[in-house]
């Protein structure tokens, strides 16, 4: 019996894991898309700044 709590509780530890590793990637790929978001508002910021000032200049 004891070696079968054990292994009850091996298996409940690798779903945790398991589960966790998967919030931590959905995580990351959120990360991932707010970055590349950001990166093209800023590229098309810069564009525009640039025209901005052109036209001042």
């Amino acid at each position: 019996m004891f070696i079968g709590i054990l292994v009850a509780i091996q298996i409940n530890n690798c779903n945790e894991q398991r589960k966790d590793n998967q919030t931590e990637k959905n995580l990351l790929i959120g990360l991932q898309n707010e970055f590349n978001n950001n990166l093209e508002n800023i590229d098309a910021n810069i564009v525009v700044n640039q025209k901005k000032h052109r036209y001042l200049f």
